[in-house]
């Protein structure tokens, strides 16, 4: 049987192939959508927060927990709750706040200080991320141990000394949970220098400050993956510069505290809360440009999917898997604290031990919210460990050696999304790093 054909015909056959095209163009471009929005969502989005990877998520609350979000949302409740035990509450505090907003410190009566740790002695309000208030009671300068920390590594100097980032401090987790205390469950006389906000320069003038003087046996640094981007930004701070340039130089913070706490205060009721939203405002302009991205990325990425002309649009378009920028730079810096660390270090008889820890985002996706590609040398790991190598430090990768063989590393991390572990990860790689730093200072 012969079908005759009209132009009916061929307009029919057009209309059907025209359909079932931008049917197919509107499924690829929406499953590109999700899986964009999917990315932010995980970097801004408010979700369950986690407590288990093994059998799916599950929302975290415990009723032993003092100070439960559902109770307490927000810090106010909190520190209303400290007042009626009689307690003192203050704030945690972020060097890396004072570098953000381009000061070189904080002025106070006179004088100018740069604060690397809190307030002394008081209970210190931390963060939520795990769905409890974390306050714990800082030590004589500001850090989170128990008070009389110092005075006992000024008669004897402790066995190893922590230093790190916000990972390392124990952010939104008890203090059993943290990784000194695992280390400190091993037999070890420990401090934690750890510190939320900081980068390679703030820390190592954490380092020249507070722990040179003690001469520590070693010094364990916890090295998070995102800090070789603080190193830019900390350095063009001028106060902070004079860490790596004049070997001389120091704010003689552990004779200051007096001082430091006069000036937190003070900075905590007048600086801080204007601080604080003009960092809320970036955070939602950051928002904004990540939208824009996503939007650009859903109808670009889908077309492309469509057409399969990947590689021509990326001839013609150099900024769509743009790098990181200013590696040398960022490398140079890290090598010149890691070198100048380890020679004082050695200069004592103690010995450096390195960490590294990932971030979410290389377990969460192929690309960074800033369209980084997410390869085994993001934000320059590989050569970060080889630089490590290359000076004689023990190491420890807790990336490739521990996280990355769980079947869903992603999820050791609060609500399976960017940010910290959530208390079990945090007990399970606790162990596994004290167990590995026993074997490697044995």
């Amino acid at each position: 049987m012969k079908v005759k054909i009209t132009t009916r015909n061929i307009l029919s056959w057009i209309k059907t192939v025209f359909i079932n095209v931008v049917a197919i163009c509107f499924i690829i471009i929406f499953f590109e959508a999700y899986l964009a929005y999917d990315e932010f969502d995980r970097e801004f989005g408010i979700g369950r927060v986690t407590d288990t990877y093994e059998k799916g998520s599950r929302t975290h609350i415990n009723t032993n927990e003092k100070y439960p979000v559902d109770l307490y949302p927000n810090a106010t409740f909190v520190f209303e709750e400290l007042k009626k035990e009689g307690k003192r509450g203050i704030k945690r505090f972020s060097p890396g706040a004072l570098v953000v907003n381009d000061m070189p410190g904080i002025d106070f009566e006179g004088e100018t200080v740069f604060p690397f740790a809190g307030v002394s002695n008081i209970g210190t309000v931390y963060c939520k991320e795990s769905g409890f208030w974390v306050v714990y009671d800082s030590d004589e300068h500001g850090f989170r141990n128990k008070k009389g920390t110092w005075k006992d590594a000024k008669k004897v100097s402790p066995d190893v000394v922590l230093l790190g980032d916000s990972f390392t401090q124990g952010a939104c987790i008890e203090e059993s949970d943290t990784f000194s205390s695992a280390i400190r469950r091993t037999g070890r006389s420990v401090i934690n220098t750890g510190v939320g906000g900081t980068g390679p320069i703030i820390q190592y003038g954490i380092f020249k400050e507070y722990i040179a003087p003690v001469k520590p046996k070693k010094v364990l640094w916890m090295f998070f993956a995102e800090d070789i981007r603080d190193a830019v930004t900390e350095v063009k701070n001028p106060l902070l510069s004079n860490y790596l340039s004049d070997a001389g130089f120091k704010q003689d913070l552990m004779n200051k505290q007096d001082l430091i706490d006069k000036s937190l205060s003070f900075f905590y009721e007048v600086g801080y809360p204007k601080m604080l939203y003009d960092l809320r405002n970036k955070r939602q302009d950051r928002k904004y440009i990540v939208t824009a991205k996503i939007v650009e990325r859903s109808f670009f990425n889908g077309s492309k999917s469509f057409f399969q002309v990947k590689k021509l649009i990326r001839s013609l378009h150099e900024d769509v898997d743009p790098t990181e920028g200013n590696e040398e730079h960022k490398l140079d810096l890290f090598q010149t604290v890691l070198s100048k660390m380890n020679e004082e270090i050695k200069g004592w008889g103690g010995e450096l031990v390195f960490a590294y820890i990932p971030t979410w985002v290389q377990y969460g996706g192929t690309k960074d919210s800033y369209g980084i590609s997410v390869t085994d040398n993001y934000l320059l790991k590989k050569d970060i460990i080889n630089i490590v190598e290359e000076h004689g430090v023990k190491s420890i990768d807790l990336d490739s050696e521990f996280i990355r063989k769980n079947d869903a590393p992603h999820t050791m991390y609060n609500d399976n999304k960017y940010g910290h572990f959530h208390p079990t990860a945090y007990r399970e790689i606790g162990e596994y790093l004290a167990e590995r730093f026993e074997k490697l200072t044995r």
